[in-house]
């Protein structure tokens, strides 16, 4: 069992279109999941960013999420970040791949995350807690301001980060089992 506080995580590099990440609306939703509790928490490890010091402002969330700058750290030490939180939540609008949530497997930590565009290749409900999309939107800051988004369906991102505190060992135990291939 891993220690209290219940942690969160996710990763990215906010350089590159925190939008994009749907940043904003894990914070938004994080703080409608868990408002007004100390034992859950968020941790974003991500470089400096105006953007997503913007949305925790916005959103008075300082308490909830902590945010890490990231380091070059040996793939050992980083694949330990993963082992030490509960759970990683990716609610990127789009990937090319989608390394987080296969890292975060492969190291048997529960994910949340769509199975949209490159993480539809290994995302399945055998592996992860699949949040549900409302369709396509208009990309910004992306590839020339052109190409499709997958809006999240924010009411089943706080859904499942309550479901994913409260049934953490199912979860756990499910992704150990898929952990493997990865």
């Amino acid at each position: 069992r891993r220690d209290v506080p219940f942690l969160f995580y996710d990763t990215f590099n906010a350089d590159s279109f925190p939008d994009r990440k749907g940043c904003e609306e894990l914070i938004r939703c994080f703080k409608r999941a868990f408002e007004r509790r100390s034992d859950v928490q968020l941790r974003l490890r991500i470089q400096q960013n105006s953007k997503v010091l913007d949305y925790l402002a916005e959103y008075d969330a300082f308490s909830l999420i902590s945010l890490d700058r990231p380091d070059r750290s040996a793939t050992g030490d980083f694949a330990a970040i993963y082992s030490a939180v509960h759970c990683t939540v990716h609610p990127a609008k789009g990937e090319g791949f989608g390394l987080i949530p296969f890292q975060s497997i492969a190291c048997a930590t529960p994910v949340i995350a769509a199975n949209i565009s490159g993480m539809a290749e290994y995302l399945s409900e055998h592996n992860a807690m699949l949040l549900k999309t409302r369709g396509e939107i208009e990309g910004e800051d992306v590839y020339y301001k052109s190409g499709q988004y997958y809006d999240i369906d924010e009411d089943h991102l706080v859904e499942l980060l309550r479901y994913a505190e409260k049934n953490w060992e199912a979860e756990y135990d499910k992704v150990r089992r898929a952990s493997t291939e990865f």
